[in-house]
């Protein structure tokens, strides 16, 4: 029996997918516990209308991405900061802080877990922090200063 799953089902199927599964396992377990719908010739249409929709949006949402990463690539990043004679900072300068400066300066909200920066920045001076945000990367060029 050909089935449509509305829900992923572990070793079986995920959702969305069109497969022909046993028809007493389909009748028994799967289309009881709305895990799964018949495939019917509208059904699987529909399917594949959603599929494609789902596909473009991801598309937009990742050329989106691309842009914004760009964009903040070609936007330096200025933090002032008070420091003593050796130009060694006070307070450490870290995700929070840098976060909190990308959006106010270049106006992109990004997540702490978006920055590669292993450790908090504690001298003045030009950082470039890498942003990895799903397979996209892009980076930060950061311009600490003494105050």
């Amino acid at each position: 029996m050909k089935v449509i799953f509305l829900r992923d089902v572990p070793r079986v199927g995920k959702k969305g997918e069109v497969k022909t599964i046993a028809d007493g396992y389909a009748r028994n377990f799967l289309l009881p516990r709305k895990l799964a719908e018949l495939a019917t010739d509208a059904s699987v249409e529909r399917v594949v209308q959603e599929k494609s929709r789902t596909h473009a949006m991801e598309m937009m949402r990742v050329e989106l991405l691309e842009k914004t990463l760009t964009e903040l690539g070609n936007t330096p990043i200025t933090l002032s900061a008070r420091t003593n004679e050796q130009g060694h900072l006070f307070a450490s300068i870290g995700k929070d802080e840098l976060v909190e400066a990308v959006r106010a300066q270049a106006g992109v909200d990004l997540l702490e877990k978006h920055l590669d920066l292993p450790h908090a920045i504690k001298t003045t001076g030009t950082f470039s922090v890498p942003v990895l945000i799903g397979k996209l990367k892009g980076v930060i060029n950061l311009t600490i200063n003494a105050v």
